[in-house]
């Protein structure tokens, strides 16, 4: 379970008070998921020792079974795989080793390519064409970036959100994929994935700045642009989170009530609700709140 709200962490930083939302649901193919994930742990040749015993005790189960509790469940144990190995690239990348994270590149594709395989050829297009977009996106040093909105802007634009959102419209086979598409829905997909993102960078701000590498997330970027101490950089996003969830709350509301787009916004929001829900709880991000410095 995550520290009490206020608990002491590293850095002066104290455990944040993000609440958890009501409509938070689990995935009722989880026991097939665990199953699968260990399989995958287990078996593929690309994972070092150390990424194993990481592996092994994430809770991946949970990210999945939270992050996409409507999809289907030959759908969510196929998609186990690349988002397996996504992980693994991506801690990789954290700890400054990019020859060993590009090195997954092509088992990454490849895993990719037998995930949208079980998915109606429509929806499999989607998400290779945002799975294209984050593959093309120029990467941003961190010290570039001159505020928060800039950062979630550019995270939203190749941190893979849109590619989850995607799914979870697949893999729940819903006939709504296009309308993703349209203005309004667009701007309340950004708002879901800065919630996301904001929820990702506060509560696992202490896990990456242990790390090695451009690992920048909004805290650390605060510190840079304002000369806060951790705490206060840490407030802040806490209070960007809140404004944003409130922003994201009357889009959805007003979203809701369009009879095309309603399904829409469940989904979605089960993706964010469920996003935060396992973020506090996974022991990747609060086991590196427990011991204050």
């Amino acid at each position: 379970m995550p520290p009490a709200p206020g608990s002491p962490g590293p850095h002066g930083m104290r455990y944040p008070d993000l609440p958890d939302e009501e409509e938070t649901r689990v995935n009722p193919h989880h026991a097939s998921v665990v199953r699968v994930i260990e399989e995958t742990v287990a078996t593929c040749p690309h994972l070092e020792p150390s990424e194993r015993q990481m592996l092994t005790g994430a809770d991946l189960g949970l990210f999945f079974s939270c992050v996409w509790p409507l999809v289907g469940r030959e759908e969510l144990c196929g998609w186990v795989p690349f988002c397996v190995l996504s992980v693994v690239r991506d801690d990789r990348f954290d700890r400054g080793d990019t020859a060993a994270a590009a090195a997954l590149d092509k088992a990454v594709a490849r895993e990719l390519e037998h995930a949208l395989a079980v998915l109606p050829a429509t929806s499999a297009q989607r998400i290779a064409r945002a799975a294209a977009t984050v593959a093309g996106a120029v990467r941003t040093p961190s010290r570039s970036l001159t505020s928060l909105d800039a950062y979630l802007e550019y995270q939203y634009s190749c941190d893979g959100a849109r590619m989850s959102m995607e799914f979870a419209a697949a893999g729940a086979r819903r006939a709504y994929g296009p309308l993703l598409d349209a203005p309004e829905a667009q701007e309340f997909l950004r708002l879901c994935a800065y919630l996301i993102r904001l929820a990702n960078d506060i509560l696992g701000a202490p896990r990456e700045m242990s790390q090695k590498g451009d690992s920048t997330n909004a805290i650390t970027l605060a510190q840079q642009l304002t000369g806060h101490t951790p705490q206060q950089a840490l407030d802040a996003c806490v209070g960007l989170h809140h404004s944003i969830r409130e922003r994201y709350h009357h889009t959805r509301q007003a979203l809701s009530r369009r009879e095309d787009l309603a399904q829409m916004c469940t989904d979605m929001h089960l993706t964010y609700s469920g996003s935060l829900f396992m973020t506090k709880r996974l022991p990747r991000y609060h086991q590196h709140w427990k011991s204050a410095d």
